[in-house]
């Protein structure tokens, strides 16, 4: 009897010790795939990015935050299969709509970091006159930069680029 015990004890403790510890995850994730596309992306091929920006002293160039919103969708056509140009389409399958209603660049003292957040209003119309998708929400990044001044850290291309990414995630793939 006190063998078989023994035994069981030993079977519980290496299935522990070895499955648990040391084997693999269960589903392990794959590097470099991305969410799921959102469902009423479905069956869209072609996009006309259009972007106003309505703050009275605008830092975001309406016309270049709309060319790095376009780019950041074409470099997800793999995922997304989406084509995306900026103005006027012959006839794209959607239009995204973005109005960019607030900026803000803020620096700590002493701090090498720079937080820089765009209040953004976006909307995604079908040709049908369907919305696809809506959002309004303040879209941040924390930027490292030797600039001190908040107008030369607006013209870096990498806030605009990273804005932009953040924009294209939120619309393509989070619910």
């Amino acid at each position: 009897m006190f063998k078989k015990k023994f035994v069981t004890v030993g079977c519980v403790l290496g299935i522990l010790a070895f499955g648990a510890c040391f084997g693999p995850p269960p589903h392990p994730p794959t590097p470099g795939t991305a969410p799921p596309l959102r469902d009423s992306f479905h069956g869209i091929r072609s996009m006309a990015v259009e972007v106003e920006n309505r703050v009275a002293s605008p830092h975001l160039n309406p016309d270049d935050f709309a060319k790095a919103v376009a780019w950041d969708i074409n470099i997800r056509r793999g995922e997304s299969h989406i084509v995306a140009s900026v103005g006027a389409d012959s006839n794209p399958q959607a239009q995204l709509r973005v109005s960019i209603l607030d900026e803000k660049a803020t620096h700590p003292p002493g701090s090498p970091n720079w937080s820089v957040s765009a209040d953004v209003s976006g909307s995604v119309i079908a040709r049908n006159g369907r919305v696809l998708w809506g959002d309004r929400g303040v879209y941040s990044i924390v930027l490292q930069t030797p600039e001190t001044d908040a107008d030369q850290v607006w013209q870096d291309p990498v806030v605009r680029n990273r804005l932009a990414r953040v924009l294209v995630t939120r619309m393509l793939h989070w619910e």
